[in-house]
């Protein structure tokens, strides 16, 4: 029996009435058809199953009422475990605004009921799928939902970052004129002269009109030097995302290949919201970057090599940050 034809038998098998859908894993919705789903049928991807545990991918399910294929989405907040900048019903009433927007402007959202039972809070909206292929269908979802949300999670970007300017700030940060911050990186420990380094990174992407950057950022997964958030009217970089990245490297040698793969993974993980990242190294960029670059250069990700060094680079894609 072929994977089409087991997951086909577990369709057969669902009853309208049942309360949990039919789990398929994205790697197999490839092997299904919008004429696979009978009305009624409701299919829910997954990541997989390991050891027993069901591992979700999204809030979202797929199914075929009147011959067309929509996914269903459930976007909805747990009260008491809130934690955004934003409150959770300013978050679920732009994404909310949002849909709204997309509705009138491509016609293919439907809002459904709001949730508000005390200790959860949200909304639920259908999005029409104009492909037959299951993950075909999965992915244009994903990625509307990510356009969604975009300006939204940038909004939160802004304001943790608003309150990271602040209390450095009260702390001292910015008081330094930039060009003494540049001669005091010849001195001081290495992890004095890391911060100095972030703070000089951040204070310089700020001079860029549009730009608001913040320094050290700590995620639940990983750390990250300086967030941009780009709102600039500049035609170069309005074709970019909200978010930008930076990583300052105040290494006594040169950075290689390996950082800028692992720079690019970190760009991957914010889910499409970041296209374009500056990795600074101030003691410059070993040869190997020039070739990882240029195999990098196949994807939509921009990786933005900045040396602190004023002489000729090793590194043929360099850039100097004192030029």
């Amino acid at each position: 029996m072929t994977r089409r034809e087991a997951i086909l038998n577990q369709l057969a098998v669902f009853e309208p009435e049942d309360w949990e859908p039919v789990q398929v894993t994205i790697a197999d919705l490839g092997k299904l058809q919008a004429e696979d789903l009978e009305p009624g049928i409701v299919v829910e991807p997954i990541e997989g199953v390991v050891d027993g545990v069901t591992h979700l991918s999204s809030n979202m399910t797929l199914r075929r009422p009147d011959g067309r294929l929509v996914a269903d989405f459930e976007e909805i907040g747990w009260r008491k475990f809130w934690t955004g900048v934003l409150g959770i019903e300013e978050h679920f009433g732009l994404l909310r605004d949002a849909c709204v927007a997309r509705a009138r402007s491509h016609g293919d959202i439907t809002l459904g009921d709001e949730v508000d039972e005390g200790v959860v809070y949200g909304f639920h909206f259908t999005l029409d799928l104009p492909t037959e292929n299951l993950r075909e269908a999965f992915d244009a979802a994903v990625d509307v939902r990510d356009e969604l949300l975009e300006p939204i999670l940038a909004i939160h970007t802004a304001a943790a970052d608003l309150v990271a300017r602040t209390s450095r700030r009260l702390a001292g940060w910015g008081d330094a004129p930039l060009d003494q911050m540049v001669d005091a990186m010849r001195s001081g420990t290495s992890a004095e002269k890391g911060r100095r380094l972030e703070e000089l990174l951040s204070r310089l992407f700020q001079t860029v009109p549009g730009f608001t950057a913040t320094g050290h950022v700590l995620t639940e997964t990983e750390e990250i030097d300086v967030r941009i958030l780009n709102e600039s009217d500049d035609p170069h970089w309005r074709d970019e995302r909200h978010l930008l990245l930076a990583e300052c490297k105040n290494w006594s040698s040169s950075c290689g290949k390996n950082e800028i793969v692992l720079f690019r993974q970190k760009m991957e993980n914010r889910v499409g919201r970041v296209s374009c990242g500056f990795l600074i190294s101030w003691n410059g960029f070993a040869q190997t970057v020039t070739k990882e670059m240029l195999r990098g250069s196949q994807g939509d990700l921009l990786v933005v090599p900045i040396s602190g060094q004023t002489s000729a680079p090793p590194c043929e894609t360099e850039t100097s940050l004192l030029d």
